[in-house]
């Protein structure tokens, strides 16, 4: 199991995200047995696709040894939910905003992974895991 960062040039979305974090990173994808799965926000949802599919070039990956069963479990329960662009919005605003039933990619991942930490930023968890490695 991994858990891929991006760091392709991506849109605006994706710079603003980067700029306002202090990151590398504006999204992230938790991967297992060749899905990824995140909350996505050109989809509105959360989603599992191919990684097959991601240019390699565009992402920073770590593997995570955690329990892929769970995470399994995790995500199909979890697939079709709304994204939480109120969460994003927390983000730039002094007062964090979170829906309980939304995600954003981090969030999601961590979750995923068995890290309840909210708000988390892609960079946040990207440290989070280099620290558990």
């Amino acid at each position: 199991m991994e858990v891929w960062f991006y760091i392709g040039k991506g849109r605006l979305f994706d710079r603003l995200i980067r700029w306002y974090t202090k990151s590398k990173f504006s999204h992230c994808e938790i991967v297992i047995d060749g899905m990824a799965s995140s909350a996505d926000a050109w989809t509105n949802c959360v989603r599992a696709i191919p990684a097959s599919g991601f240019n390699p070039a565009n992402w920073e990956r770590i593997s995570v040894a955690s329990d892929a069963t769970k995470a399994t479990t995790f995500v199909s329960s979890q697939l079709g939910k709304k994204y939480d662009w109120l969460g994003i919005l927390g983000f730039f605003l002094p007062v964090k905003l979170q829906n309980s039933n939304r995600w954003y990619c981090s969030e999601f991942c961590a979750a995923a992974l068995g890290i309840w930490k909210r708000p988390i930023s892609p960079q946040q968890l990207y440290e989070v895991l280099i620290c558990l490695k």
